[in-house]
């Protein structure tokens, strides 16, 4: 028996030295302890250990001996058992580190002959050794001898520690700026009193809500994007058979969205990049009485990619009685269609200044203009436009030349009107080639459409003067109307269309046409000083999923 007692000491021992133990003393009045223990219990006034060359035997009372014998004689040991022993060992908590043997002398009666009664130990829940039981339910661990592997298995067992995970109720999303309300009763927090929301970083209040105790609702509109973790306090009411339990914590989650505004971002186009423009170009006029503003602006896609804008339009007085109206959108995907637009809308102007008298002809058929002059009022159209139209695509073509550039990287839609004043009314004829928008709102408030949008079968589908067919087709696309007042006429590009006016069956909806007046009248005082900010901020107006650049001239 003492040299089974002694084996054993030497492997716990070999086993501390191995792990390198930061508090062996303290291992070692363990292992005193269990010395005393299994000597009281065997009633043995002596221990005797053996070795290979001699046995000797210690009384009792000097038990130092054994163990520093023990420790003197004993080298790493190269027993499987040991190495598992202290693997389990160090996966355990570093705090109780030192339980080893201890443990069992604390599970080990010093008192009586018996071991303790293991039943005893079950039926008491609140007694942490409840579960120190071996594999084999008839045989308990005291039962076992003390070896390395059984006192590292009563250790794991002492130290296992019962984690509740806490219950997890996720809120609805809010987003930044936008007013948020949920009701708790909806996520199952009812029948309980909530006292408050617990976090060290921030409170309800720091990320913009409010918890309403008398309607248990969050309410508010969040100043701040992220997840957010709150623990609950709460109690339950008086009258409930319910006590708040230590381990049941329950934690509130709200993930805020950020404002899609605050993702975009705002770079410039390259130093050496050719065809710069301004990112944003106004204009007013008078004419006929009425006031004519217009407005362009670099898009937020455009902005984002640190590109140019592709848009452009002109406002300009042909004589006291005519004005142009034109308006081009270069296409994205062509790298230099802001050159394109710029130069489509300039050619026109040129083309139409440079036919003085054709226009004055044109004026002069117009004073007294009925039906029998129709054929030549649509001839004199078509000259004037299509000289416009032609005079634009040439102006692309000798650009792309002197740069070696394709002409399809100039592409760009086209849309202008011209207005000649008469007596009594106006005449406004029409040219439109791309997705673009000609309007007049009457003053009954039906709509005139200018001129039909080629918006393709598919989004983002158009045609652009750079296509081969377009000279083709210039007399289709010219159209002439008179009107008694020209007050609320519309050119368009689709970055504000489509926004306006998602599909084209809206563009005779007078309510769509209302809003827009509504919002720009709302946002611009067009006699005030501050007009082309005034401008520049509702032309930038956020809408989700459009982003394109925008373009406006609105006779007012």
């Amino acid at each position: 028996m003492n040299a089974e007692i002694l084996s054993t000491l030497k492997n716990v021992i070999n086993s501390l030295q191995e792990k390198g133990s930061g508090n062996l003393e303290t291992e070692i009045e363990d292992l005193k302890e269990i010395v005393l223990t299994i000597s009281n219990a065997d009633g043995a006034e002596t221990i005797s250990t053996q070795t290979q060359a001699d046995e000797e035997s210690i009384p009792k009372e000097d038990y130092s001996t054994i163990i520093e014998k023990v420790m003197h004689d004993s080298e790493k040991p190269n027993n499987e058992n040991v190495t598992k022993l202290a693997q389990e060992d160090d996966d355990l908590d570093a705090n109780n580190e030192n339980v080893g043997a201890s443990s069992m002398a604390e599970v080990t009666s010093e008192d009586s002959e018996e071991p303790t009664n293991t039943e005893s130990i079950k039926s008491n829940p609140d007694n942490s050794n409840a579960t120190l039981e071996n594999d084999s339910p008839e045989e308990s661990l005291m039962d076992l001898p003390l070896t390395p592997e059984n006192i590292a298995k009563a250790t794991a067992m002492q130290k296992k520690v019962i984690i509740q995970q806490p219950k997890i109720y996720q809120a609805a999303n809010g987003q930044v700026g936008i007013d948020y309300q949920l009701s708790l009763n909806d996520l199952g927090l009812d029948g309980i009193e909530i006292l408050g929301f617990d976090n060290e970083n921030h409170t309800l209040e720091d990320i913009g809500l409010n918890y309403n105790n008398e309607t248990n609702e969050l309410i508010g509109k969040p100043l701040q994007p992220g997840e957010f973790e709150f623990k609950i306090k709460y109690n339950y009411p008086v009258d409930s058979a319910h006590k708040p339990n230590a381990l049941d914590n329950r934690i509130l989650k709200v993930l805020v969205n950020p404002d899609p505004r605050s993702l975009w971002q705002t770079l410039e186009p390259p130093e050496d990049s050719i065809f710069k423009k301004p990112h944003f170009d106004f204009a007013r006029h008078t004419y006929g009485g009425r006031s004519i503003i217009g407005g362009s602006i670099r898009g937020r896609s455009h902005a984002h990619a640190g590109t140019h804008r592709d848009d452009d339009f002109i406002i300009s007085q042909l004589s006291e009685e005519i004005v142009l109206l034109v308006v081009a959108d270069g296409a994205g995907s062509a790298e230099y269609s802001r050159e394109g637009s710029r130069l489509a809308c300039d050619a026109c102007d040129q083309s139409l200044k440079k036919n003085e008298e054709k226009l004055k002809q044109l004026q002069r058929i117009l004073i007294d203009y009925d039906e029998s002059k129709a054929g030549e009022l649509s001839g004199l159209a078509y000259e004037l436009l299509g000289g416009a139209v032609k005079s634009a695509i040439d102006a692309l073509k000798e650009s792309s030349n002197e740069h070696s550039h394709n002409l399809k990287d100039y592409s760009t839609t086209l849309l202008f009107s011209i207005i000649i004043k008469r007596e009594t009314d106006f005449c406004v004829i029409s040219y439109g080639l791309g997705d673009g928008i000609a309007a007049l709102v009457d003053t009954d408030f039906s709509i005139q459409l200018l001129t039909a949008p080629d918006s393709g079968t598919h989004a983002g589908q158009t045609r652009f003067i750079t296509m081969g067919d377009t000279l083709e087709t210039i007399q289709n696309r010219i159209r002439a109307k008179f009107t008694k007042n020209i007050h609320n006429m519309f050119l368009m590009t689709d970055g504000i269309s489509d926004v306006y006016f998602e599909t084209d069956s809206k563009l005779e909806d007078v309510n769509c046409w209302k809003k827009l007046m509504d919002d720009m009248n709302g946002a611009i005082d067009f006699d005030g000083d501050r007009t082309s900010d005034e401008f520049k901020e509702w032309i930038n107006f956020f809408s989700k999923g459009n982003h394109d650049d925008r373009t406006i001239i609105w006779i007012r």
